[in-house]
């Protein structure tokens, strides 16, 4: 059976992946924006909606920077991989990725970087990166 292909324009595929990423890779930043929103006095729903779509709307514009002929594909894989990699980082142990997570990192050891290396960790990124970047 094969998949059929989807062509999709260069200028609605930045949009989707601004979604998928709004959506999906920052759920740490939706829950603590949850958060906050419940800790006020008053909520306010238009707040509440604007943040996502301001989210989506500078996605978008960064994203379309990126789009050229033969660098999409490369670039948006290598996006989503590292994404899901560090937003698996950030729900399951709370880090902060930031200049000195990126030092320790590199300075990590395979020993203990297996130790991370579980089953939820697979399926989070086959879900959060594998499967997206073959739909793209």
């Amino acid at each position: 059976m094969r998949i059929p292909k989807i062509n999709v324009s260069s200028t609605i595929l930045p949009l989707i992946i601004a979604v998928f990423y709004t959506v999906t890779l920052n759920i740490t930043l939706a829950k603590k924006l949850i958060l906050i929103f419940q800790e006020g006095d008053v909520f306010n729903i238009f707040l509440a909606a604007s943040v996502p779509l301001f989210f989506i709307a500078v996605f978008t514009l960064l994203f379309t920077i990126f789009t050229i002929k033969y660098v999409t594909k490369v670039f948006f894989i290598f996006l989503i991989m590292t994404s899901a990699m560090v937003n698996y980082g950030a729900y399951k142990y709370g880090v902060i990725f930031n200049a000195d997570m990126m030092t320790n990192i590199f300075e990590t050891t395979p020993a203990e970087a297996g130790s991370y290396s579980n089953s939820t960790l697979f399926i989070w990124l086959f879900l959060t990166g594998v499967l997206p970047c073959l739909i793209l």
